[in-house]
């Protein structure tokens, strides 16, 4: 659909207000955008105005904290709205110490988030946490399910078959005091896998599934001890606590011999929601690395000994499929948060902890500056030892997802972005820089249609708009100097999708070649000559569906080391672990395998993801037991990583992080372990 630019340039509809208080780092560019297309590009959309919006922030002070998390009865009168909802895991301390964390996450309504969150009256660092709409239809996995007969014609789901055979479980039954624990936040716990079982039933010790809620279609289910309940200290998900988790893997190990695939179909769980017949999936993401990390052999040591993370205890927090499905990543950051301290809230304090995270996108500031970023710092800093938090980089280096730039005095940089057709989500380009000490830089856009826009400078933005009577919002350029998810100034040009959306009616972005021209202007003839400002892009991560043939944004006219900083946006913190990949046979890391800057070492070391070149990938566990799945990319790679960690902390330990960095660092170097590497050895 064709469209035009706004003649004229504004601060936006949410932007015309001032700072509330010095802390305030502006309103985040993603609620303009939301706002200024009726919210049609998120999971919610028009039709679930009445449900909460998701947050992730961070407070200025304890005493702001303190404040938010006062209770019911004297919110009102602190000038609370009603609405605002914080996981209690936020009032208590961080385990083993005294310290309140500053960062949490939490949920509003639409309105009192633009009556309130958006004046912002406490002075709360926060930015948006919602999955884009369609992007799980989108982005669906091809169907491997391969087991389990058709579900029930008349209730659409499957036969409880838990309820029928399994009774007498504990109605609270919340993991606690846990000592020794792998920690992974993924999509897929096959919990009742051989390869994590043990002779009291299976090591997975806690598992919270934080997009699902708990039945309500009979009351029998809680008088026959229905083993989900609600996790403790959050208000949304469900949980298996130990007991539960036990009591249902004997029930397919003893006289019971109740099939795995029975047993999932009647938790409901690990089900393919999108086939008709409710198959459970061959194998998943999850189950595939907590293997890598945790399983009984290590596949890539089949003939070493039991090693301690053998006999680890399991926390498996399921993400939602929406988030997962997301590769925008847009949610990621809260319920990344949210996993972390139910894992820490469930463990002895001061024993070993590795929490393994392989999701992540690629728009952001790349600098450890971001809200989730600087929330998991926040954490390792005050955990004094034994806590390792590890993260793939992400396999974006040949994705042409990055450009780096200079903009010169009196001569302006361009950047070519190529979005395709087909694309039914939202796509977005972020533009990182430090403003010049003398002078501006201001932004303009030129559509595939060729218009211009206006120039943009700080605190403004212009909008596209459809040519029909509605004049809808298809695409929308903001320049702020100061946002709320990192510490330089920003440019974001969000563009709608360029095909329908199954289940929503729009307008629609040309597809083609989108030109974004920066300028420096302002500035006294005195800049001429200097060295320019350089200007960091990143097109946020937009994988189409697998098998469509579609093609994801992507810049045109890449330069040398454009395919460097490409690291996944929460890959850049100063205390978390950074892993990369590389294939075993040839000991050189995969093409894909994201690098940090030129002139550093990033990712902190390399681990396996790929056993040979024949088949570039790595084998673990599938979801039934004695089967197996092959999967590759730094994915797999961070669990590796996460594996020797903690058994290093189990043998060698305790370690403050500077001290694991350390230990693992010379593990790698010294090739003792030839499943990892340091970064550069090629």
């Amino acid at each position: 659909m064709s469209g035009r630019w706004d003649k004229r340039v504004t601060p936006g509809g949410l932007g015309s207000r001032g700072p509330a208080n010095p802390y305030d780092l502006g309103l985040d560019p993603y609620v303009r955008w939301a706002d200024a297309t009726g919210w049609r590009g998120f999971e919610r959309g028009a039709e679930k105005t009445s449900e909460p919006v998701r947050f992730i922030a961070c407070a200025p002070s304890v005493k702001v904290l303190q404040q938010l998390l006062l209770p019911p009865a004297k919110r009102k009168a602190a000038g609370l709205p009603k609405s605002l909802k914080i996981p209690a895991i936020y009032r208590e301390p961080i385990p083993g110490t005294y310290q309140r964390a500053l960062h949490f996450t939490g949920t509003i309504s639409q309105s009192d988030l633009l009556q309130w969150l958006v004046p912002n009256p406490l002075g709360l660092c926060w930015r948006l946490a919602l999955p884009l709409r369609d992007a799980g239809k989108a982005a669906a996995a091809s169907s491997k399910g391969l087991f389990g007969p058709t579900r029930d014609a008349v209730n659409m789901v499957a036969k409880n078959c838990v309820e029928d055979e399994i009774r007498a479980l504990p109605t609270l039954d919340h993991a606690a005091a846990l000592d020794g624990v792998i920690g992974l936040i993924d999509a897929g716990c096959p919990f009742l896998n051989d390869a994590f079982s043990n002779a009291n039933g299976t090591r997975v010790a806690s598992l919270w599934d934080q997009g699902a809620r708990l039945p309500v279609r009979l009351p029998s289910h809680k008088k026959k001890g229905w083993p989900w309940n609600t996790a403790q200290h959050f208000d949304h998900g469900r949980e298996l606590g130990p007991a539960a988790l036990d009591a249902i893997a004997k029930a397919s190990r003893t006289g019971q011999q109740l099939e795995e695939t029975f047993i999932y179909r009647g938790l409901d769980y690990l089900i393919d929601y999108q086939d008709e017949r409710r198959r459970v999936w061959y194998g998943t993401h999850g189950g595939h690395l907590m293997d890598i990390a945790a399983g009984k052999v290590d596949p890539l040591a089949k003939d070493a000994e039991t090693d301690p993370a053998a006999n680890a205890q399991l926390v498996f927090v399921d993400l939602p499929m929406s988030t997962a499905m997301d590769s925008s990543g847009g949610s990621l950051a809260a319920h990344l948060l949210d996993g972390v301290r139910y894992i820490l809230s469930v463990c002895k304090p001061g024993s070993p902890v590795v929490i393994n995270i392989s999701y992540g996108a690629q728009a952001g500031p790349h600098d450890g500056s971001t809200l989730l970023e600087e929330s998991l710092d926040e954490l390792l800093e005050h955990v004094p030892q034994n806590l390792a938090i590890v993260l793939a980089v992400g396999n974006a280096r040949q994705l042409a997802c990055h450009a780096r730039r200079t903009v010169c005095f009196e001569r302006s940089a361009l950047l070519r972005v190529m979005l395709p057709p087909g694309d039914m989500t939202d796509s977005f380009v972020e533009v990182w820089f430090d403003p010049p000490e003398t002078g501006t830089l201001q932004s303009r856009v030129r559509s595939p249609n060729q218009q211009w826009s206006p120039w943009v400078g700080a605190g403004k933005q212009v909008a596209v708009r459809s040519e029909d009577t509605n004049e809808e919002v298809v695409a929308l350029l903001r320049q702020d100097d100061t946002v709320p998810n990192g510490r330089r100034s920003m440019v974001l040009l969000a563009v709608c999708a360029t095909a329908q959306p199954r289940d929503l009616a729009c307008a629609l972005a040309e597809p083609g070649v989108w030109e974004i021209e920066i300028q420096w202007i302002d500035a006294p003839d005195t800049a001429q000559g200097r060295t320019g400002v350089p200007i960091d892009a990143w097109i946020e991560r937009d994988d189409p569906a697998r098998n469509s043939g579609a093609v994801r944004p992507h810049f045109l006219d890449q330069e040398r080391d454009d395919d460097r900083n490409t690291l996944s946006s929460i890959a850049s913190g100063a205390h978390t672990f950074r892993v990369g990949g590389f294939n075993l046979a040839t000991r050189q890391a995969t093409p894909y395998s994201a690098l940090g800057p030129a002139g550093f070492d990033l990712p902190n070391v390399l681990a396996a993801c790929e056993e040979d070149e024949a088949n570039p990938t790595i084998a673990a566990a599938a979801t039934r037991s004695s089967e197996v799945v092959r999967l590759n990319g730094t994915s797999v790679a961070a669990p590796v990583l996460a594996r020797r960690l903690f058994n290093l902390m189990s043998t060698e330990g305790p370690f403050t992080a500077e001290e694991l960095r350390e230990v693992a660092t010379l593990l790698a170097l010294s090739g003792a372990d030839p499943c990892i590497k340091p970064v550069t050895a090629d």
